[in-house]
């Protein structure tokens, strides 16, 4: 499970075909149309029916940053709420299609005690947006990504507001991918 596969699914369901080479040296393109029983027990099988010699994925267009939306919380069913709430806000667009413009593709929640988290959402960014500032967080100087959402729990310890963000910033989308790394 990621960050986004409230958007896009888990891996197994964003694969469109897979090539698989049987035991007589076969080689067999599965996709749901063909095939279909052995195209959903592939992505559970382990390797048991057969080698997987490549697959075909739906990816999304990558955009060059993430903009993400800080929300410190000091009441844990406060973060708990406004997490089910996120989600559910998120499945109820996904069956909305033409309601494209502001769901989150991105969606985390850092806990850092029984008592204190941050939840996260993040939107797929072109990087130009005025007013907001970048954050390189993947540079060597930079604190643990961690330990930068834990920052703005301590800075903004005192607000509970969940309408507003404490914090936007742009992330470049490698460093976003690669922030726990």
């Amino acid at each position: 499970m990621t960050t986004h596969s409230h958007t896009c699914g888990l891996l197994n369901e964003t694969v469109l075909a897979y090539e698989v080479d049987l035991t007589d040296s076969l080689v067999v393109q599965v996709t749901k149309a063909a095939y279909p029983d052995f195209f959903h027990a592939l992505s559970w099988s382990h390797g048991t029916l057969g080698l997987l010699v490549s697959l075909e994925l739906r990816i999304v267009p990558p955009r060059p940053s993430a903009r993400v939306e800080y929300f410190p919380f000091t009441n844990q069913r406060d973060f708990i709420e406004y997490y089910n709430r996120a989600v559910q806000s998120e499945r109820s667009n996904q069956e909305k299609e033409e309601e494209e413009k502001e769901k989150s593709f991105f969606l985390e929640t850092i806990v850092f005690r029984k008592e204190e988290a941050v939840v996260m959402k993040g939107y797929l960014s072109d990087g130009n947006e005025e007013g907001v500032n970048v954050n390189t967080i993947g540079r060597y100087y930079k604190p643990w990504f961690f330990k930068h959402v834990e920052s703005i729990l301590c800075t903004n310890h005192n607000s509970s507001s969940t309408s507003k963000a404490a914090r936007v910033e742009l992330i470049p989308i490698y460093d976003y991918i690669m922030r726990n790394d």
